[in-house]
């Protein structure tokens, strides 16, 4: 039990931090469509790789 009101009012606000946080969460992920990308290499620029083997242990780096 928390007596100290300071101490009460701090952990009443980091609990209501973390139920806002959570719930941005909820809404981003399922109202507003927003998913994580399951690979880089699905993004761009990502998806064209800058980095070529020419030789075995020799390396081109193309700049885009």
């Amino acid at each position: 039990m928390i007596h100290d009101p300071f101490e009460r009012v701090a952990v009443f606000g980091a609990g209501l931090l973390m139920t806002a946080f959570f719930i941005a969460i909820v809404v981003s992920a399922f109202g507003l469509g927003i998913r994580v990308p399951t690979r880089v290499t699905d993004i761009p620029p990502f998806d064209q790789p800058a980095v070529q083997e020419v030789a075995p242990g020799r390396y081109v780096v193309e700049e885009n």
